[in-house]
């Protein structure tokens, strides 16, 4: 799928984690208690599949691991990734995978990746939560930013709508949860993404995506992200 304008999108967010070692009261570090590496980050479409990816809530609860967890899916490679939360700044969240690559997210919106090659710059985030929140309009636009070859960053302007599908249980990791499913449909030009969020409402204030699909660029396409660990 292109975007209206030339860019050529090397994302790969393929990171999968083994837990290792430490258990309750051992190393706090949450990358110490999740372990090495159990797979290289940046992976060939031919190792679609591959991501050895074995963390379940039983194990991180073994493990002791109580910090924020972020788990991401790459439709186009097929592989699952770990992230943990290192840092939160006026709003958005910082994930980092083992090799410091991030994602960032305000209010599980996409915000922005770096260190996967030719990053998703930034991504306006305001008017979507804005409409969930239900103080701002259902009709907005959107800007994503994006480098290309050249690290030169593209703007691409989308029109947006978001529509409010009303309640979804769902399980992520074997949990179930209450949500309100929101999908949003965005246009630039002839090119169209399609976002899906869950927002948690057992969670008390309401500020926690439990998952979402988005849409990161145009080589890596979308992303499956569940929150394990709040």
């Amino acid at each position: 799928m292109g975007t209206g304008v030339a860019m050529r999108i090397g994302l790969g967010i393929v990171l999968a984690f083994a837990l290792w070692g430490c258990g309750p009261g051992g190393n706090t570090d949450p990358f110490a208690q999740l372990g090495p590496l159990a797979g290289e980050w940046v992976q060939g479409r031919e190792d679609r599949g591959n991501d050895r990816f074995t963390v379940t809530r039983a194990s991180l609860a073994a493990q002791g691991f109580d910090s924020p967890f972020l788990v991401g899916f790459s439709e186009t490679r097929m592989r699952r990734a770990g992230l943990v939360q290192v840092a939160e700044n006026r709003g958005v969240v910082t994930w980092q995978a083992g090799d410091a690559s991030t994602l960032s997210e305000a209010g599980g919106v996409l915000t922005g990746t770096r260190g996967l090659g030719q990053d998703l710059y930034t991504a306006e985030t305001a008017p979507v939560l804005a409409a969930m929140r239900g103080d701002g309009p259902m009709v907005y636009t959107r800007r994503y930013r994006h480098l290309d070859g050249l690290d030169q960053i593209v703007v691409t302007r989308f029109d947006c709508h978001l529509a409010d599908v009303g309640p979804e249980r769902i399980t992520v990791f074997g949990q179930a949860y209450a949500t309100r499913r929101f999908q949003e449909t965005c246009r630039s030009g002839a090119d169209a993404i399609d976002n899906t969020y869950w927002r948690d409402t057992d969670n008390f204030s309401y500020s926690v995506m439990r998952r979402s699909r988005q849409w990161v660029g145009a080589d890596l396409g979308y992303i499956l992200l569940e929150r394990v660990i709040d």
